[in-house]
């Protein structure tokens, strides 16, 4: 048996063996690592060859963010577009063709651009023109093909396909990915961007200078800017004193949207608020003023700022085309969606747009409504509806069917709640949307339901004007003398009719509520809230004779008393 000495020893030598093993274990995985370094380093050279050791050459696409995909190429990465975002049409630099680099013009100035040539075409970076002329590239990973976005066109091109689709028509293309980049004819992004044409050159300096650069930008991107429609003709020739245009200005070239456009409520908005000159308010005329906000600021965001879509010009057309068509990119897609309409057709009064949203209807809008293709002419856009409608209706669908301007359409009832003098045929009109989905009984049905909210709030609307008539003929109400402005909400009538007033908004909530299709806003913020302002309206008028009664009673008391 070995000493304690030996045992010692014997434990000293099998540690030294172990740590010996552990160091060239540990030197192994040294090496291995530095092999595995250099090879990732390699890879990364290849694969992005121009990106310098410190990694500045990657800031100006992945500042401060992580890098995309290997996946995607280096066009994936939408870079921030030039502050200037300046028009260009593109043209064969001294270089191009050579397989290095493409010279556009762009507003007089030269860029140099990523090229290449393909079976004799030159061929452009796409992110980097897109870049340049202000358009937007997001990559789709999944589908591995660029989504460009350039003012109302809309182009997915994928790469190593032989087409690409453009407002969802299918275009030959040949696409190449050339060291990390999409890479597309010159000639298609010229054509893509819309600068064939272009109408840049026929805009003087003096209306660059007297424009701030978003409005030339939005115009470069509209229909108006590539076919060549400069600011003088809607503004007249004088950029030092431009002219609001007149609805008569847009119909010089969209007659038919003017004189559909004329037939319609919108036209009338602002005609009709200044119609009423007075009111009658105790037995005496007092003016009733459609401006009831305090002029100084206030009435811009009051009745002005919706009424305004009536705007009467000198010329003596009514209408804002630009209410809907926000200027200057005049998107149509911008005013097929509810959104546009949320502007004025929104609030406590008349909520169309938040009844809308809170229905069926709504409910698949806005799960469901960004994946849908709201693009292309007004031709393009209606043709792709008959073959492929959307999964439920919006506000263009109802009230401007096929396309009109004339938004009377499926209005059964008008700004007061009665039925309109063509009822039946309004109704039909709308039956006729409602059949895309639902069996026309079932269309009936439900409009019917509707008709009956409207007739039973309205009637009790009704019952309480009679009431509030009855005050006045008593002489129960304040004196009225100081009354300057009868509209209610002037903020210069009495409690009661205060609580009348709301009596009427709540019928007109449930009434829009039913119509369109709103549990909510038809039942319990329209007919339930009605009954509780029913409610406090009667209160407040039983407390009104009540005291007029008592006051009648001291008064007799009193002449007692004094003789």
């Amino acid at each position: 048996m070995p000493t304690i000495n030996q045992q010692v020893l014997n434990c000293k030598q099998e540690r030294s063996v172990m740590r010996g093993k552990s160091l060239i274990y540990v030197l192994c995985l040294a090496l291995m690592g530095i092999l595995f370094l250099s090879i990732a380093m390699v890879d990364k050279a290849t694969a992005y060859p121009n990106m310098s050791a410190d990694g500045k050459t990657c800031t100006p696409c992945h500042s401060g963010n992580k890098a995309s995909s290997p996946a995607a190429p280096a066009d994936d990465k939408q870079a921030p577009a030039k502050t200037t975002l300046p028009s260009a049409k593109p043209t064969q630099g001294d270089k191009a063709g050579t397989g290095q680099k493409a010279t556009i013009n762009v507003r007089g100035s030269d860029y140099q651009v990523e090229s290449s040539v393909g079976n004799g075409t030159v061929l452009v970076s796409l992110r980097q023109v897109a870049d340049l002329v202000g358009a937007k590239v997001q990559w789709d990973n999944k589908a591995k093909a660029a989504v460009v976005t350039s003012g109302t066109t809309r182009a997915v091109i994928s790469a190593g396909k032989k087409s690409a689709m453009v407002n969802g028509k299918e275009v030959p293309l040949e696409v190449k990915v050339v060291k990390g980049r999409v890479m597309v004819p010159l000639s298609f992004a010229e054509e893509l961007f819309g600068y064939q044409g272009s109408s840049f050159g026929q805009i003087s300096e003096e209306w660059h200078k007297s424009s701030p650069p978003s409005v030339i930008v939005q115009w470069e991107q509209s229909k108006h800017g590539q076919k060549g429609i400069g600011c003088n003709a809607c503004h007249g020739n004088d950029p030092n004193n431009i002219k609001k245009p007149s609805a008569g200005t847009c119909g010089s070239c969209h007659s038919k949207e003017l004189e559909e456009f004329s037939r319609s409520t919108h036209a009338t908005a602002l005609e009709h608020a200044q119609s009423k000159a007075y009111s009658e308010y105790n037995g005496k005329k007092v003016e009733y003023k459609w401006l009831s906000y305090a002029r100084g600021g206030a009435e811009k965001f009051g009745c002005e700022n919706c009424h305004q879509i009536g705007y009467i010009a000198e010329d003596g057309t009514k209408g804002d085309c630009s209410s809907c068509h926000s200027s200057h990119l005049f998107s149509l897609e911008q005013a097929r969606k509810p959104e546009a309409c949320n502007v004025c057709h929104a609030g406590s009064g008349h909520p169309q747009y938040e009844s809308y949203i809170d229905s069926t209807h709504g409910k698949l809008y806005v799960t469901l409504g960004n994946q849908w293709d709201w693009s292309g002419s007004s031709k393009e856009f209606l043709a792709r509806q008959e073959k492929d409608p959307f999964p439920t209706p919006v506000c263009i669908t109802c009230h401007m069917p096929k396309g009109t301007h004339n938004t009377r359409n499926g209005m059964a009832h008008d700004l007061y709640g009665k039925r309109v003098a063509d009822y039946d045929r309004q109704v039909d009109l709308m039956v006729a949307n409602c059949t895309g989905c639902h069996t026309e009984d079932k269309a009936r049905t439900w409009l019917g339901y509707a008709d009956g909210m409207a007739r039973v709030t309205l009637a009790r609307n009704a019952e309480a004007k009679k009431e509030l008539e009855a005050l006045k003929k008593e002489g129960l109400l304040r004196p009225t003398m100081e009354v300057t402005n009868s509209h209610p909400i002037a903020g210069q009538l009495s409690g009661v009719e205060k609580l009348f007033f709301e009596v009427g908004m709540a019928a007109n909530r449930a009434r829009k509520g039913a119509y369109h299709m709103s549990a909510k806003w038809a039942g319990r913020l329209g007919w339930t809230e009605q009954s509780f302002l029913l409610m406090e309206f009667r209160s407040e008028v039983d407390r009104l004779r009540r005291e007029a009664e008592l006051e009648k009673k001291l008064s007799e008391m009193e002449k007692q008393l004094a003789k």
